[in-house]
């Protein structure tokens, strides 16, 4: 959970370097032949984590709004 301003930076920061890693995966798993499902149940765990940190900081931008 995102309980200041700092934290909130620190998160938005984290996302996009997480999804330039998810990028960087997503292409070397391609590079090994793997597509479809396979793809999908490789990059699952990164995708999960990825939006749960992404639903923090929505959660946070909402509730700064009600300030």
């Amino acid at each position: 959970m995102i309980r200041s301003e700092k934290e909130h930076q620190k998160a938005l920061n984290r996302l996009e370097e997480e999804q330039k890693v998810i990028e960087r995966q997503n292409a070397h798993f391609v590079e090994m032949d793997y597509s479809g499902e396979e793809l999908e149940r490789l990059m699952q765990p990164l995708f999960s984590f990825h939006n749960q940190l992404k639903e923090e900081v929505e959660t946070y931008d909402g509730l700064k709004k009600d300030w």
